[in-house]
């Protein structure tokens, strides 16, 4: 997992989800004073361009006024000019809460030629810094691009970057590094107009080792201008990779992969271009898998909709407190959904207790691991029809030996549907498929015997599944409520005479599925109120019209009803959405 806690730059804000509590404040040597009201990273002199150095708070300080070529700052020069800098920094930040964060940049090879020689400087100034500051968490980053004549930046290029993590390494020195990933491209002459990324890759993949060592990314698009000039710090991911969407693919998953670990490291978006930019960027990394931590996020795993008394509720598991909680699934919602799918562990078969994934696995199409799959030993049952046990669990086989009930649901379209469900969860197995209209026609003393007569009831052309697919599509019903009732008893009544004798004794009263019969208030009175009429699921009103909602990354609407696990949402125009939240079981979401 990439955990990332944003800092504002440039005054441009993140999405509504994204409550970044950090900005980013130039410290640069022409500045006079800064005035910070809320938590601040602090980034220093970068010796891009010529400085005027007649700031105030900088007039006595000898050793940094005369370490430049051209106006262009010499930084870290000497011990002296370390001892200088601390003095300025001070006086800067001088009334203002410390920072958070301190950004430094490197000095130029010219006059510093290893990075031990830049350490041995470095020390002087983290010395005094650190004893007034002990809070504040120090970060260098990597550049390229300067007026500067005389010579390179020490940290620039890939080898620059691993050759540092080393020493600082081996030296267990109190500095991390800030990788901005745009000048390693430009620092690696990577060209533009045809992006090759395998320098990027190999790099990626030599950092792991080191990646203790890297506290925080700078990331930022770059776009052509009209003049065919790449312009850095505007555009997005999609201008920055010519909308090559497998080239950004590949990017992004290469820094996941590198950082894949429970540090949260900083994140600055340099983007000076629309906010627009900034959005498209935090949206692609989302996408990607890249946590933000925000102060409204706190790892809340999407695990199920959870059915209780006919009525629907988020379950949801926080990593932070190890617990599970439960929301209430009807109503407004605004949520963001994270791309990555983590597995949803295990349950406890019959309590259906749910048993968190120790490794938190990040899984694909399954929904759990292996080794959560595992865990309870019902995989098998599954797809057992009765015929012989293959589980190997105990737990599993003393769940089968408990009483079962077989069971026929009705679908739009006249699909009637056979199964089973297990005593303790006959009622909340049926609303979680959505079998609004449903009757328990038989009670049997184990789950073996139950799937034997499932198999037997589907030979009479009956079916065992109905897919997400067409439950989502097939909302509506075209039947009145007592016409799928009539229905469903002549269904019972063709069972009852052609099934096996052996089953005939575990049938029940033909006439106890209408006690049975549990259509949630919710659904027996689904009323929408429009601008001009009054809709329904059934055919004697006006059938609502609505669209299907897939792959989305933000919900948010009135949602009026849930089907299994499919949610009628109302937007604030009045539209209708049908949305399966299958589609984000195993996810990260947050709150809006």
């Amino acid at each position: 997992m990439t955990k990332l806690i944003p800092v504002r730059y440039n005054g441009k804000n993140y999405p509504p989800h994204i409550k970044s509590t950090i900005q980013e404040v130039a410290g640069n040597f022409d500045k006079d004073v800064i005035i910070v009201n809320s938590s601040y990273s602090l980034h220093t002199e970068y010796s891009y361009m010529a400085r005027k150095f007649n700031s105030k708070i900088i007039k006595d300080l000898t050793h940094i006024i005369s370490a430049h070529q051209d106006n262009v700052p010499k930084l870290w020069y000497n011990n002296d000019w370390a001892n200088d800098f601390f003095i300025f920094l001070d006086r800067l930040i001088a009334s203002n809460k410390p920072p958070d964060v301190l950004e430094i940049h490197p000095p130029f090879k010219d006059y510093c030629s290893s990075f031990e020689q830049f350490l041995d400087i470095y020390k002087i100034f983290y010395n005094k810094f650190i004893n007034k500051y002990p809070n504040t968490v120090i970060l260098i980053e990597n550049r390229c691009g300067t007026m500067y004549k005389n010579g390179k930046f020490l940290l620039s290029t890939c080898s620059d970057v691993l050759n540092l993590c080393d020493v600082l390494r081996k030296l267990n020195v109190n500095l991390k590094i800030v990788l901005d990933y745009p000048q390693i491209f430009s620092a690696e002459l990577i060209k533009m107009d045809n992006i090759n990324l395998n320098k990027i890759l190999a790099f990626n993949s030599e950092l792991k080792i080191y990646k203790e060592v890297i506290g925080g990314f700078h990331i930022w698009g770059k776009r052509k201008s009209e003049k065919g000039r790449w312009a850095p710090h505007t555009g997005n991911f999609n201008t920055f990779f010519s909308n090559n969407n497998d080239l950004k693919k590949e990017f992004l998953e290469s820094i996941l992969n590198t950082f894949d670990d429970e540090i949260e490291r900083y994140f600055v978006p340099e983007v000076n271009s629309g906010e627009e930019d900034l959005l498209s960027i935090v949206a692609d990394m989302e996408n990607a898998g890249f946590i933000f931590n925000t102060e409204n996020s706190c790892d809340l795993q999407f695990i199920r909709i959870k059915w209780e008394k006919d009525q629907p509720f988020f379950e949801l598991y926080n990593r932070d407190k190890n617990e599970i909680i439960y929301k209430n699934a009807i109503g407004d919602i605004s949520l963001h959904v994270t791309n990555v799918k983590y597995c949803l562990g295990s349950y406890e078969l019959g309590t259906h207790k749910h048993i968190p994934c120790k490794k938190n696995n990040i899984v694909q199409e399954k929904n759990i691991c292996k080794e959560c799959e595992n865990l309870n030993g019902f995989k098998y049952c599954v797809s057992c029809h009765g015929d012989k046990c293959i589980a190997y669990k105990n737990n599993a086989i003393e769940y089968c030996n408990k009483k079962h009930f077989v069971y026929l649901a009705y679908f739009p379209d006249q699909v009637i549907k056979v199964g089973t469900a297990h005593e303790l969860r006959k009622e909340e197995r049926l609303l979680e498929q959505g079998a609004l209209f449903r009757i328990l026609i038989a009670e049997l003393p184990t789950g073996k015997l139950a799937r034997q007569m499932e198999v037997e009831i589907s030979k009479l052309g009956y079916k065992t599944s109905v897919s997400s697919k067409y439950k989502i599509k097939n909302i509506l019903y075209s039947m009145k409520e007592n016409e799928i009732q009539e229905l469903l008893d002549t269904v019972y009544q063709n069972i009852r005479r052609n099934i096996n004798y052996e089953f005939i004794k575990y049938l029940l009263d033909p006439y106890i599925y209408y006690d049975n019969l549990q259509i949630t208030n919710a659904v027996n009175n689904i009323i929408m109120q429009t601008e001009q009429q009054q809709l329904s699921l059934f055919s004697d009103i006006i059938k609502p019209q609505y669209n299907i909602l897939t792959n989305v990354s933000n919900i948010s609407g009135n949602i009026i009803i849930f089907i299994g696990s499919i949610a009628l949402l109302k937007d604030n125009k009045n539209n209708l959405w049908a949305y399966n939240f299958k589609e984000i079981y195993g996810r990260n979401i947050i709150f809006m």
